[in-house]
Formats: structure tokens, C-alpha cells, sequence
């Protein structure tokens, strides 16, 4: 049942003395029996409260039976309440684990499995590691003259400073693989891939930073390359296939890129003052900040260089 109003606060004061009258056996049986139980009683007109129990009475013409369950109904959810203060920074996690050191100890493994290992300055010439795995390797230094890495896979890793002369590196990976300070003359390389100034240019080759000036460039592929920061002053990059290159930070001051492809290059931050472009494809280049050769700024040109001295 349901009561308002005054006659409810009535109700509830004396409900709470009627049932610390009723004595232990009410509230113990309930308590008990682990269960909602109901009440009742009988209510007179004039508020009194009289035969409160757990089973309905007979109650005088005067009253009537009245009953309320020992829980309630569940109310509402709540709004959230507002974020805690955040918490003192945890402390610093195990360093990770080291670069794994391989050391060669002949004869060489039938097909060496040195992915991620730290061979700096390893001898490895006349080594067989055809089909080896040497992605991100660490093979700066390394004498490599002679090895045959014909088919292996040298996905990121870490030749500069390398010994070369002789090596087979046919069919092999050299996808980002960083280079710079190359000694000797490889007997062979991959298709599309050349060494020039010590560095190995090719498609997807990493060669940030690289101090390429005044390098003979001409109809190479470096489809996808890392160039930036790139030294590329005065370079020959005729018929160079540049697309997909991130050439962002480059030094191409008076470079020469006749007929280059330079299809979705990003040129941002790119110095190309007094570059000469002449049938250079620029389709869908990214120009930001970038020098035009005519030494105005791609920002001020309606976010290009076309027409800014190409």
C-alpha cells in the first residue's frame, strides 16, 4: 500500500516504536530468514498502530489492515561523481631486454637466423649467408667482402661503415636499410640498386641525413626512400624515379631533376633554390614551408612552387 502525506510520517514513527515493541521474535525471525518479509498491521484513524506482524490481522471496524515489506524498492541509479584525483606516477618498469649479441663461431649455421643481432664490426667475409635472416641487424663495420647474401633478407638493418668489396648481395632484401661510409665494390647488388658516395640507393632505402652532394643520381630508383634531411646540393637526379619519397628537411639547392618523378613526394621543409625541375612530374606533391627555386616559399605561393621558377 501507499501513504502520503502526514498521515505517512505518522505512520513511519510509529511503526518504528510498534516494532521495538513487538520484542526479539519479529526481527529475529526476519533477519533469519534471509528473505523481503512483510508487515502488517492494522491502522486506526487516529494513527495508532496495533497487531504488527508478519501475517495479515483482523482488525476492528475502527482500522485497517495495513502492510510495507521489511526492503524497499531499489531506488534510481545516481549521477556519476566527479574524477578522483589522479594517482602518483608508478614506478619505472624492468628495462627492456638487450639487443641479442650473435658471435660467429665457424662454420656458419645452413641458413643463419641473425634477425635484430649485434654483429658491429663482426668478421663475415667469405661467409655463406645465402637466405640468411639479418633484418635489423646491426652490421655497421662488419667485413662483409666476400659473403655470399645472395637472397637474404637485410630488411633495416645497419651497414654503414660496412666492407663490401666482393659480396653477393643478388636477389637480396635491402628494404630501409641504412647506409653511409660503405668500403669496396659488391660483386653484385639487388635489381634497381646501386652504391654511390658509399650508400646504397635503391627503392625504400633509408637515407636520412645522408651527405649525398653533388652525387651522380641520374635514373635512379628511390621509389619510397627516406631523403630526409637529405645533403643533396647539387646533385644529379635526371630521370631519378623519386615517387612516394619523403624528401621533407632536403638540401636540393641547385639540384638537377630534369624529368624526375617526383609523384607524391612530400617536399616539406625542402630547400629547392635554384633547382632546376624542367619536365620534373609533380603530381600530388606535398609543398609546406617548402623554398621554391625561385627562393620564394611554398606558403606564399598559393601552397605550391609550381610556377615559382618551374
Amino acid at each position: 500500500m501507499k501513504l502520503q502525506g502526514r498521515l505517512a510520517i505518522v505512520v513511519v514513527a510509529v511503526l518504528a516504536g510498534a516494532i521495538g515493541g513487538i520484542g526479539a521474535t519479529v526481527a529475529v525471525e526476519a533477519g533469519a530468514s534471509g528473505s523481503n518479509t512483510t508487515y502488517y498491521a492494522c491502522l486506526s484513524t487516529k494513527g495508532a498502530l496495533s497487531k504488527v506482524g508478519t501475517t495479515s490481522p483482523t482488525c476492528p471496524s475502527s482500522s485497517r489492515v495495513i502492510n510495507w515489506d521489511q526492503t524497499g524498492p531499489q531506488g534510481n541509479t545516481g549521477s556519476t561523481g566527479p574524477q578522483g584525483p589522479a594517482g602518483n606516477t608508478g614506478p619505472q618498469g624492468p628495462a627492456g631486454p638487450a639487443r641479442p649479441v650473435c658471435l660467429y663461431v665457424p662454420p656458419a649455421p645452413a641458413v643463419a637466423n641473425w634477425s635484430g643481432c649485434e654483429l658491429q664490426d663482426a668478421n663475415l667475409s667469405v661467409l655463406d649467408l645465402s637466405g640468411a635472416d639479418l633484418t635489423g641487424a646491426n652490421l655497421s663495420g662488419a667485413n662483409l667482402s666476400g659473403a655470399d647474401l645472395t637472397g637474404a633478407n637485410l630488411t633495416s638493418a645497419n651497414l654503414s661503415g660496412a666492407n663490401l668489396s666482393g659480396a653477393n648481395l643478388t636477389s637480396a632484401n635491402l628494404s630501409r636499410v641504412t647506409s653511409g661510409g660503405i668500403t669496396g665494390s659488391p660483386a653484385s647488388l639487388p635489381t634497381g640498386w646501386e652504391l654511390v658516395n658509399g650508400y646504397l640507393i635503391g627503392p625504400n632505402a633509408e637515407l636520412s641525413n645522408a651527405s649525398l652532394f653533388h652525387a651522380n643520381l641520374s635514373v635512379a630508383n628511390l621509389t619510397g626512400a627516406n631523403l630526409s634531411g637529405a645533403n643533396l646540393r647539387f646533385a644529379y637526379l635526371t630521370s631519378a624515379n623519386l615517387s612516394g619519397a619523403n624528401l621533407s628537411g632536403a638540401n636540393l639547392t641547385n639540384a638537377h631533376l630534369f624529368y624526375a618523378d617526383l609523384t607524391g613526394a612530400n617536399l616539406t621543409g625542402a630547400n629547392l633554390r635554384f633547382a632546376d625541375l624542367t619536365g620534373a612530374n609533380l603530381s600530388a606533391v606535398t609543398w609546406s614551408n617548402t623554398t621554391c627555386p625561385d627562393n620564394t616559399n611554398s606558403d606564399n605561393d598559393g601552397d605550391t612552387c609550381i610556377g615559382q621558377g618551374i
